[in-house]
Parts: structure tokens; C-alpha cells; sequence
């Protein structure tokens, strides 16, 4: 009972987030073979104020992207606000389809024919560390980490004083 009151607290102190991630791999179920990391650099002046309220308002948001965004971010590239995403798709041809079709076309509706000034992309391959501790070829096994995996090799970020949490071992399985 005290540790679900403490974990309570600290949930609502804002201090401990919980985070699924479906493995959509060749590894996992297979939906998406490719993935994709994009950068779209936004017109200078663009603001993240600005993009956000428009992603409010966008319903593509809701029912396009949660099949195909698996990450978002918003980022600063050379003084201009960048787009990230991390998309996922069956093959190259889908994800050219999509980035170009949709996100890109969707982008420059809310935004203004103008608002991408670059579109980079890189290949996403294998997992090699994911939320500071989980790495999936060495230290986990069934989402959890290893027995044999040190404690001292955990990065447990401190909690403002706090002394409610000191480690983690479980995840959600990647």
C-alpha cells in the first residue's frame, strides 16, 4: 500500500511517465518493415506555439498519424524549427507515399504552401539503447532487464529531493 500511495505522489508530481511501445518490426508483428527518421525543416519564424495550436486543430493528427508516427518532435535545425518524425511503413514505396502524399501535403495546408524549407530522412535499423537504460541486444529479455545487469549501471535521474524511487527494473517490452 505505501509504495502505491508513494508512486501515486510521485505520478502526480509529474516525475514518472509510462510509456508501451508495440514492437511493429520484422521481430515483432510485422506491420512495418521500414523504418524512417524525418527531418523537415520549417520556414525561418516558424514557432512552436504556432505549430502546436495548428496541430490542435488538425484532425489528420487523430486518425492519420497514429498509425504511421511512431515518435514526433519538435527540434531546431540551423535557427529554424524542424519536424521530426519516426515513421514506420510495409515498404519504400508506402513510406514515399506517405511522407509525400500526406504528411508533407498536410504540412503545407495547415502551414502555407511555403512552410518546408528541407526534407532530410535516415534509415532506421536496430535498437541499440532506448530510454537511457534499455538495451535490446544486451540487457533485456522479455522487456525485462537482465538479472545480471549491475545496478550501477541503471541511470536513475534524481526526483527533487525525493527518495520515493531509487530503481527501475521493469519495462514494457520493445
Amino acid at each position: 500500500m505505501s509504495v502505491n500511495r508513494k508512486r501515486k505522489q510521485i505520478e502526480k508530481e509529474g516525475l514518472l511517465e509510462y510509456h508501451t511501445q508495440l514492437n511493429t518490426s520484422e521481430t515483432g508483428t510485422g506491420t512495418f518493415r521500414i523504418k524512417r527518421l524525418y527531418i523537415i525543416k520549417l520556414k525561418i519564424g516558424s514557432t512552436i506555439e504556432d505549430f502546436v495550436s495548428g496541430l490542435k486543430a488538425d484532425k489528420k493528427v487523430r486518425d492519420f498519424y497514429p498509425r504511421f508516427v511512431e515518435d514526433a518532435w519538435l527540434g531546431e535545425k540551423d535557427g529554424h524549427l524542424a519536424l521530426l518524425l519516426l515513421m514506420g511503413a510495409v515498404s519504400d514505396s508506402q513510406m514515399t507515399d506517405i511522407i509525400n502524399g500526406q504528411v508533407i501535403r498536410s504540412l503545407k495546408q495547415r502551414e502555407g504552401e511555403n512552410a518546408i524549407v528541407e526534407v532530410s530522412s535516415i534509415n532506421i535499423n536496430t535498437p541499440i539503447r532506448r530510454h537511457n537504460n534499455y538495451c535490446p541486444s544486451l540487457n533485456l529479455e522479455k522487456g525485462v532487464l537482465k538479472d545480471d545487469w549491475k545496478d550501477e549501471w541503471i541511470f536513475v535521474d534524481s526526483l527533487k529531493g525525493s527518495d520515493v524511487v531509487k530503481k527501475q527494473k521493469r519495462v514494457t517490452e520493445f
